[in-house]
């Protein structure tokens, strides 16, 4: 635009009043109108309205129809807004848009996005407002001045169709959409995610977008057993156990899928029976430290009882406190929390030839345990008297023993020591107080009265052998006497002895004949009135008259014997060596040289008894008729038994089955291919 300035004082022109296109004095410049046309600096023509804009009167640009416009060009209205040629507001893109720049029809309808980014430019045959037809399909090819109206291949999020607060809870999320390669459209939204109605517990996913996962246990929710994580009361003891004694609820919780419930933790059961002296109801029944003997063995629960049914073991009345251990029963038999200990153990380790008690000799012949708290074993106190039961004896008619004489065979059986009486003296000739005589003499007496009376009481005796005499009185007796209470699994006892008599050679089959008796007072049958369990297989009592034992001698034989009677000794006099019944003698009574003594081999006795019940046991031994020529026994392996026996019987100690054969299979414990005392 040109302008002319002229001095204030030249405003002396001419204004034609019948024009409205008359110049305007704008600040300092001078804006000519339409029609105008005043001399330039050399007075020539030279300013038209093709050299300047048209304003209207109120100074604004307008167009050759008049209408206002700005500096573009673009018709505007008073606001400075540009319009269409109805006056309607656009955009930039030639839109209609209404006051707050939102794109609307014609008719200031809103325009649905689908209308709106349909890909083609309104144009006067598809209109904004109109859905594109014939003359402009969907998918021809825009119009050609469509606008890029994105970045092509951007993507960006889609407005939420959903509660805007679940975006990013869970799997919900917006979905996106895409600007196509020419930047003129975007594509379908895609990949929304909305929150499901409730959040089965098929999955571990939070389907109701709340921020736990499997919590549609309220909302019935496939597969829901509960709410994650919440815990609730558990119980699993037997009914009615529940709040009695020391027995509690405890809690489980619900894992982590809502399918069901943990381990339950923290809770009390019943224990299976009562912690005894507690002052608690631990097995939370009606009784608190009650004593439950089921199997009726005497022996509570409270009692040491450690298998009172037979879900503990198979025969519980046989297993209790009162019960002696039986090897390889892979069983506790007497709960003393030890399997398989010996049921032997060692109580006695040296001889003792001085001051000897009867507890002493018990304890040789291995019985140690004393019975307390109703265990087994020795109940009172063991005593030594004569046969009557009472009066002294003299000491050195007893002795503990490691070994009689020096023949191996006459070691002790079980453990390292031995228990020895006599009606001499119980020394062998290696011993403190050695014998020097065959004989020794200290008092008179009768048998134990038990004994005696079957036979008329008193001095009376019975034959030790049917073919020969009987004699009269106990002198010079040893008696040893012992209580013991029985295991409440044993059924039997036995012990090992061995007899020496110096009456051999000269005085066999006489009213002389000096006894060994052991004496069993018992509940048990079978037991014979003279209380007796010590005999051969013939009946016979221990003396020199016992064929079937009296075997380690020397042999009368072809008449030699005295009286001209024949006697074999088919073991031989060798285990006699150093044990003071090996006195040689030449000569005698029929001339011929031999040992003024004999014995027996080891012999076992093996006696019924009732379980629990306290046993007496009695052994005794003494000169009969006479107190000349004097007779010795040793005692030792004491053992129980859960095997049971009909009746008491002696035999050969190896001779398990009593058939007098050596069974190597079965009956050699030492492995050496002979059965003798070391297999006992």
């Amino acid at each position: 635009m040109k302008t002319i300035i002229f001095p204030v004082a030249a405003l002396s022109l001419f204004f034609f009043a019948c024009s409205s296109d008359v110049a305007k004095i704008l600040n300092d410049d001078l804006l000519i109108g339409d029609g105008v046309n005043i001399p330039d600096d050399n007075g020539n023509d030279g300013i038209t309205k093709d050299d300047g804009p048209l304003v209207n009167d109120d100074g604004q640009l307008i167009n050759d129809d008049g209408q206002v416009i700005n500096d573009d060009g673009q018709v505007i209205n008073d606001d400075g807004q540009v319009i269409n040629d109805d006056g309607q507001i656009i955009n930039d893109d030639g839109q209609i848009i209404n006051d707050d720049g939102e794109v609307v029809t014609d008719d200031g309808g809103e325009i649905s996005d689908e209308e709106l980014n349909d890909g083609f430019w309104p144009d006067e045959e598809n209109p904004d407002n109109t859905t594109p037809d014939d003359t402009t399909p969907d998918n021809e090819t825009p119009d050609e001045d469509l606008p890029q109206i994105c970045t092509p291949l951007e993507t960006v999020d889609c407005p939420y169709s959903g509660d805007t607060n679940k975006i990013g809870v869970g799997p919900c999320k917006v979905g996106t959409k895409q600007c196509n390669l020419d930047g003129t459209d975007w594509s379908d939204c895609s990949g929304e995610v909305l929150p499901e109605a409730t959040d089965p517990c098929t999955d571990s996913v939070d389907n109701d977008c709340n921020g736990t996962v499997n919590d549609g246990y309220d909302d019935g929710a496939t597969g829901c057993a509960c709410l994650p994580g919440t815990p609730t009361s558990c119980y699993t003891g037997p009914v009615g156990t529940l709040d009695v004694g020391i027995c509690h609820a405890g809690t489980m919780t619900c894992n982590v899928l809502g399918t069901g419930y943990g381990t339950c933790i923290n809770e009390q059961t019943p224990l299976a029976t009562d912690i005894c002296g507690n002052g608690l109801n631990d097995d939370c029944d009606a009784e608190t430290d009650e004593s439950i003997d089921a199997d009726g063995d005497g022996y509570g629960t409270c009692g040491g009882d450690c298998c009172d049914n037979t879900n503990r073991c198979a025969d519980p009345a046989k297993v209790n406190p009162g019960a002696v251990e039986v090897v390889d029963d892979t069983v506790d038999n007497n709960c003393n929390n030890q399997l398989n200990e010996d049921p032997q153990p060692a109580c006695s380790s040296a001889a003792k030839f001085s001051g000897t008690t009867a507890t002493d000799l018990v304890n040789a012949m291995d019985i140690c345990q004393v019975a307390a708290n109703g265990s087994w074993g020795i109940v009172g106190t063991p005593t030594i008297t004569r046969a009557s039961g009472s009066g002294a004896i003299d000491n050195l008619q007893v002795a503990v023993m490691t070994q009689f004489g020096t023949h191996a065979s006459n070691l002790a059986i079980a453990n390292a020591t031995m228990a020895s009486l006599s009606s001499g003296r119980a020394r062998d000739s290696n011993d403190p107080n050695a014998p020097d005589s065959d004989t020794y003499q200290y008092y008179t007496g009768n048998p134990p009265a038990d004994f005696s009376a079957p036979y008329g009481g008193g001095a009376n005796l019975p034959q030790s052998n049917p073919n020969c005499d009987n004699g009269s009185g106990a002198n010079d007796a040893t008696m040893l006497t012992v209580q013991v209470k029985v295991p409440t699994n044993a059924l039997s006892l036995s012990f090992n002895f061995r007899f020496f008599s110096h009456e051999y050679w000269e005085y066999q089959c006489t009213t002389y004949n000096d006894f060994f008796i052991a004496m069993l007072y018992t509940g048990a049958t079978g037991i014979p009135a003279d209380k007796n369990i010590s005999f051969d297989s013939n009946g016979r009592y221990i003396s020199v008259n016992s064929e079937q034992f009296f075997t380690v001698c020397t042999s009368k034989e072809d008449g030699s014997g005295c009286g001209g009677t024949d006697y074999i000794c088919s073991d031989g006099p060798a285990a006699l060596a150093g044990t003071g019944f090996d006195i040689w003698e030449e000569g005698g009574c029929d001339e011929d040289d031999h040992y003024r003594g004999g014995g027996t081999k080891w012999l076992s006795t093996v006696a019924p008894v009732v379980p629990g019940e306290t046993i007496t046991l009695k052994f005794v031994i003494w000169d009969t008729s006479d107190q000349a020529l004097d007779s010795t026994v040793i005692i030792d392996n004491f053992k129980w038994s859960a095997q049971g026996t009909s009746g008491p019987s002696t035999f050969e100690c190896w001779d398990l089955n009593k058939n007098g054969t050596c069974d190597i299979a079965t009956e050699d414990q030492s492995g050496d291919n002979v059965c003798n005392e070391r297999d006992c």
